[in-house]
């Protein structure tokens, strides 16, 4: 009679982790065809969870004594871990221009650079914000979902960042900058309106462009935040100067679009070399969709994932440095390195 029971436990549990493991295979086999989909685009997304299921799947399937379906386990596993440990390799660089010596960065200032969602209309935890500002620092700060009474907030207590400009509606898009601006606008995609600033900034010896973005999140308006995306690309693309692009930009690094958008702006993701560091959200943190990219002009020296701020998301931060030879005002943008 125990044996029987024994059997029929043991026959439940199997066909319940086979059901599970076909649900996770065909949702990551599915994510390999972001570019197909906008479902598919969402499942492509959830890398870190596939990775962290499918251990589990392969030990029971292996404590199940279903050797053939732990082994088919283990292969999913490996599939899924392979764009994810792909972060943790450094960034490659592919140097065109005659006698530049690219692998030296330059003496130049560090730009320190904060990113964050501030979630406004539900968070008011002005305190930690303040806070995480005060401990880090920065030069640039990017503010997403802000609101006109975090505006208001915002600018009573951060005196020292003489140069801003934002707009509090439309999903809410601020910067404010200890480096001075020499031009900033408010730029708007789509129907929608959706905001975004581009400026440029002066450093001591170079201006650079500065693009500070949040798409529209891709459950019903897919099509609109792939067509900011494609004009984020271009303007990055036609930059004169060195890029950075930061924000929000309510996509992981495992999205082909993703992608098309580094490969069209001639853009470079922060994290590679880093790892991922998942941004959203802050209960299971399994999305990294808060990001610095920057043109081949920039080494990324320090990113962290900061600590909480009352936001459904965690903040950005990081360091980067112009390399040795940087993009003159009078050179032609071109695909010439990618990622």
């Amino acid at each position: 009679m125990f044996a029987l029971f024994a059997r029929i436990t043991s026959s439940t549990a199997l066909m319940l982790v086979t059901a599970i493991f076909a649900v996770i295979t065909f949702c990551s086999l599915a994510g390999f065809l972001s570019g197909q989909d906008e479902y598919c685009e969402l499942l492509s997304h959830l890398r870190l969870a596939y990775c962290l299921v499918l251990p589990i799947i392969c030990i029971a399937f292996i404590g199940l004594k279903a050797r053939k379906l732990g082994f088919f386990a283990a292969l999913m596993l490996i599939l899924n871990l392979i764009p994810v440990l792909s972060l943790y390799l450094p960034p490659k660089y592919s140097d065109t221009t005659s006698g530049s010596d690219h692998n030296n960065v330059s003496e130049q200032q560090t730009i320190k650079l904060l990113e964050m969602n501030l979630w406004g209309g539900k968070n008011q935890n002005h305190s930690a914000v303040l806070s995480l500002i005060d401990d880090t620092a920065p030069d640039i700060i990017g503010f997403s979902e802000i609101t006109a009474s975090w505006l208001s907030v915002l600018q009573d207590n951060l005196k020292s960042y003489h140069y801003q400009i934002a707009q509090p509606l439309y999903g809410g898009i601020a910067v404010f900058s200890r480096i001075p601006f020499e031009t900033a606008e408010v730029r708007y995609s789509g129907p929608k309106h959706r905001p975004r600033v581009v400026a440029r900034l002066k450093l001591k010896n170079q201006n650079i462009t500065l693009i500070f973005s949040h798409p529209l999140i891709p459950i019903h308006t897919f099509a609109l935040r792939n067509a900011e995306f494609t004009e984020i690309a271009t303007e990055a693309r036609t930059a004169k100067e060195p890029v950075l692009l930061a924000g929000d930009l309510n996509c992981t690094p495992w999205s082909v679009y993703f992608d098309k958008l580094k490969r069209e702006g001639n853009l470079f993701d922060s994290e590679q070399g880093f790892g991922p560091q998942p941004s959203w959200n802050v209960v299971t943190p399994l999305l990294p969709i808060d990001h610095l990219l920057t043109s081949s002009d920039f080494v990324t020296t320090k990113r962290r994932i900061c600590s909480p701020i009352g936001s459904d998301h965690f903040a950005v931060y990081a360091e980067v440095r112009l390399r040795s030879v940087a993009k003159k005002s009078d050179t032609s943008a071109g695909a010439t390195e990618q990622q």
